[in-house]
Formats: C-alpha cells, sequence, structure tokens
C-alpha cells in the first residue's frame, strides 16, 4: 500500500495490485481526494487558472484504516510506504491508523521521499512481496534501497518555494527577476536541500541530468529512474516524444523502470540524451512508457508550472 503522492501510473498500480490512499486537495472550501474525485491533469490545470486558494492535506487516520481493513480482505500482513515524513505527516497518520487495525500484521515505512522515488519504493516492495518475502525483510530491503537512492525537484516560480519557508524573499526576488531556477534534492533523511541553480529554463534539463549522472556511483551496474513533471510545455514535449525510441520503446508499460548497463549508458550517451526527453513521469515516464500527471503533495503543495522532478534508485 502506498498514499497518492506515489505518482505511479495507474497501469502500474493494477499489474501490482497496490492499493492507494489518497490525498486530500483543497480548492478554498472544497476538498477533493486525489485520484478519486479529481485527476492530477484536472488539479494542474486549475494551479494555472484557478483564483482559488489550492493546497493538499495528508490523509486521515480514518482514510488509513479504511485502506488497511478492505486491503486485510487479501492479505495476511500489510506493508504501506508512505510519503516521507520530513514533507507530510502522513507518515503519522498511517502509524496511528494502523494502532486502531488489530486484525491484521502492518508495518509503516517511511519512504523519507517524494513522488516518482517514493513510487519506485513501493513498485520495488510490490515485486519484493511478489517473490514471498516477508513484510519485515521487505521493510529492511527499502531501508537499504533509499540510502543509496535519491531524488532532484526544480520549479519555475518561487512563489510555493517562498510561501513553504524553504527560501527567502532575497533569493525569490533575485531568482525570479533574472529567471534563476533551483534545483533542489531530498536528502536519505527526507530534508530538502537546494543542489545547484540553472540561468533559464532551457538549461535547466541538462543540469538537472548532469547532477543525475553524477549521482550514480561508477561501480553501480544497474539503475532504475524517471522524470515526472506538471504542465510540461509543448517544446519540451515534443523533445521527449522524438527521443521515446532511444530510452525505452517497445518495453511493458507495466514494468516500472528501466535498467540499463552502466557501461552500455555512457557508450551511447544516455546521460547526455535524457534532457531531450524520452522520460517522463506520472506524467509520462516514457523509459518504460508511462504517462499521466504528477500530483502536488505534502508541504510542497501548489506546485509551480512546469516542476521537474527526476528520482534514481540503485540497486
Amino acid at each position: 500500500m502506498t498514499d497518492s503522492a506515489c505518482d505511479l501510473p495507474d497501469e502500474v498500480v493494477r499489474a501490482h495490485g497496490i492499493r492507494i490512499v489518497p490525498l486530500e486537495l483543497i480548492s478554498d472550501d472544497r476538498t477533493y481526494r486525489d485520484r478519486v474525485d479529481i485527476t492530477a491533469e484536472e488539479f494542474a490545470e486549475s494551479m494555472q487558472t484557478s483564483k482559488a486558494h489550492l493546497t493538499t492535506s495528508q490523509p486521515s487516520p480514518g482514510a488509513f484504516v479504511e485502506g488497511f481493513r478492505d486491503a486485510a480482505e487479501d492479505a495476511e500482513s500489510l506493508l504501506v510506504v508512505t510519503l516521507g515524513s520530513a514533507l507530510s505527516g502522513t507518515f503519522g497518520s498511517a502509524e496511528a491508523a494502523a494502532r486502531m487495525v488489530g486484525d491484521v500484521a502492518i508495518r509503516v515505512v517511511d519512504s523519507r521521499a517524494l513522488t516518482l522515488l517514493q513510487g519506485l519504493l513501493v513498485v520495488k516492495a510490490a515485486e519484493l512481496a511478489e517473490s514471498a518475502m516477508t513484510t519485515e525483510a521487505i521493510a529492511a530491503e527499502l531501508d537499504r534501497v533509499r540510502n543509496q537512492s535519491g531524488v532532484f525537484v526544480t520549479v519555475d516560480r518561487y512563489d510555493r518555494l517562498l510561501a513553504s519557508g524553504r527560501v527567502g524573499k532575497g533569493v525569490a526576488l533575485v531568482g525570479s527577476s533574472f529567471a534563476v531556477k533551483p534545483i533542489l534534492s531530498v536528502e536519505v533523511d527526507g530534508r530538502v536541500v537546494r543542489r545547484a541553480q540553472a540561468l533559464g529554463r532551457k538549461r535547466v534539463l541538462p543540469a538537472v541530468m548532469n547532477l543525475l549522472d553524477r549521482a550514480i556511483p561508477k561501480d553501480v551496474e544497474k539503475v532504475r529512474f524517471g522524470i515526472v513533471h506538471v504542465g510540461v510545455p509543448a517544446g519540451i514535449g515534443r523533445c521527449i516524444a522524438s527521443d521515446r525510441g532511444a530510452l525505452g520503446r517497445g518495453r511493458d508499460p507495466r514494468e516500472p523502470s528501466h535498467s540499463r548497463d552502466r557501461k552500455s549508458r555512457r557508450n551511447r550517451g544516455l546521460g547526455r540524451r535524457l534532457h531531450g526527453g524520452g522520460l517522463a513521469g506520472r506524467e509520462q515516464i516514457r523509459i518504460s512508457g508511462w504517462s499521466g500527471v504528477a500530483s502536488p503533495c505534502g508541504k510542497a503543495a501548489r506546485q509551480p508550472p512546469h516542476p521537474i522532478t527526476t528520482a534514481i534508485e540503485t540497486t
């Protein structure tokens, strides 16, 4: 199980039998359940067109209790991977709910992540469960994998970073005036830190891909990764389409990721080509053919247009 901040495409969720507890998306006095009452595409559009105050909230313990009891009908034990506890109260809500349900063993795992990295960990958990691994063993393996995985995030505007306190007024003013795009990462302890910056939108994706390439240890043979974006401009979308063939055409769309030998990736210039598009996440993860739009989540509520998130998992 997981929450809707994972940004996994519906076909992947169905293929692995993953249960999702929805976050709440709030527009003034109206509350919607993510992926139930409103789609990510609809919410992303409203962020750009609506004058309403848009935000998000964690699922209530009651929502998790309902999800746990529903899932328990088909399982002897449950493992739920939540949005990082440093970013949202979702983990605490799930733990509170687990204490209320006494008829099934429930293990709650803090992903220490968000969006697609959380999703990759969820898929990893599903794969391990399908191999009959115990929940405690799965939790231990997820902890190991998370410790050597990461996620990069960039945004086009500073308004929500400023509102959340992640940047100061001076940084926001300079960044907005000179089109400086911040590149953030979520550390292994769940903290959001500034890693780099790019001057102008066109230089953001190459900069993120450069960070990604440098983040992969030289001795790692295989990686799983994807890119998720919200409301990507048409120009970037065309680049993604043009490079689709080089980055995974013909793969089963139910597969959670793409693994490639590191030597092959270097030799074929994959890292350099990624910024041209071949990937994108519940929005489009072209490396495996997924499509959709990422949801805003936790303290990052009401994401500015065109945020780009790159998640990487090494095994």
